[in-house]
């Protein structure tokens, strides 16, 4: 089996369709769907996009077969929460067995979150504007704070004797007035915002969770699934984003079922490509002490044909651990 089509685990709920009614997608398990279960050849040229394969059956559970519409959408949150990102996958074949697959992370568009300081109190002014260093801005998503006070689109002011804030969508200018005498000297007034960019990375670095939902011809499918891991090369992408004069190294080859101690930070990449019979556990473990390790990674377990890759960040000086993978990469970053 190659290791980017990967096998289904777990049901999940019904949904209704013209023509045929209750669709059920089978969806696969957290590790494997957002993971990139790579072989050997694959470390050389890493993937930019994510591989999702599952597999619809109707009411009866016979597969559903020819042409579907596919969507994507990625929130903080298992339920309700902000919207962060959005993909439309388009027309997707399923086979005789109701399976299909496809990639996403590249043509979608990301709800990133920024904050810019709208201006300082000097002791006398009561009145800061700025306008917006970024667009598109995602409807809804401004709000303004000094410490003291906060507004937003949707709750307004915390005290509306004192503070208000005025925001123009056409312009993207906040302007945020004090009504009952300057600030303190000092103080710092900033907008958080979120603004539409392209590509999954700039989803990816915010929200403290990412789940994903799958629509099918419009329709949602089942309960969000949360996005545990996903290709090394998005989360270096993210940090770059976030640090763009650091370098990553060459894709260093480890021995699974060993402990190192990292010579420079970087990151552990260890993969099991499914298949066989092998029920060893697979996590990385990290710690300062090599006898006392404690696993960062979900434990995955069993006789399981999914392939699954783990992806964790080390510092430098600190012992790791891959336990139950077959081929490890150590990526070190520099300045």
């Amino acid at each position: 089996m190659r290791p980017d089509t990967l096998p289904l685990t777990s049901s999940a709920s019904k949904s209704s369709f013209p023509n045929l009614t209750n669709y059920q997608a089978m969806k696969t398990i957290l590790t494997t769907l957002l993971s990139a279960a790579l072989s050997g050849a694959a470390f050389a040229q890493v993937p930019s996009l994510i591989n999702y394969q599952g597999r619809l059956t109707d009411a009866t559970g016979e597969p559903v077969t020819g042409s579907k519409t596919f969507a994507i959408s990625i929130y903080d949150a298992a339920t309700g929460g902000t919207l962060l990102y959005t993909e439309s996958i388009g027309a997707v074949t399923l086979d005789s067995n109701g399976v299909y697959s496809f990639q996403f992370g590249n043509a979608g568009t990301s709800n990133t979150q920024v904050t810019e300081t709208i201006g300082t109190a000097n002791g006398t002014l009561t009145t800061f504007q700025k306008v917006l260093a970024n667009s598109p801005v995602v409807a809804g998503t401004v709000s303004v704070t000094d410490g003291t006070y906060t507004w937003t689109q949707s709750a307004g002011s915390s005290n509306e004797d004192d503070f208000g804030v005025a925001y123009s969508n056409s312009l993207r200018r906040v302007t945020a007035n004090y009504y009952a005498g300057a600030p303190t000297s000092g103080k710092t007034i900033t907008a958080t915002y979120r603004y539409g960019t392209s590509g999954i990375s700039g989803a990816l670095s915010s929200g403290a969770e990412h789940w994903m939902a799958v629509s099918v011809d419009s329709v949602v499918q089942g309960t969000r699934q949360r996005v545990l891991a996903v290709p090394f090369a998005l989360q270096a992408e993210v940090s770059k984003q976030l640090a763009p004069e650091f370098k990553f190294g060459n894709y260093d080859s480890r021995q699974p079922n060993t402990t190192y101690q990292a010579e420079q930070s970087g990151f552990v990449i260890a993969s099991y490509p499914g298949g066989g019979s092998s029920s060893s556990v697979r996590q990385v473990l990290v710690g300062d002490d090599p006898n006392n390790l404690v696993g960062i990674t979900p434990t995955n377990a069993g006789n399981s044909m999914s392939g699954v890759q783990h992806c964790v960040p080390v510092s430098k000086g600190r012992f790791w651990h891959a336990q139950g993978f077959t081929e490890v990469k150590f990526v070190a970053i520099s300045q």
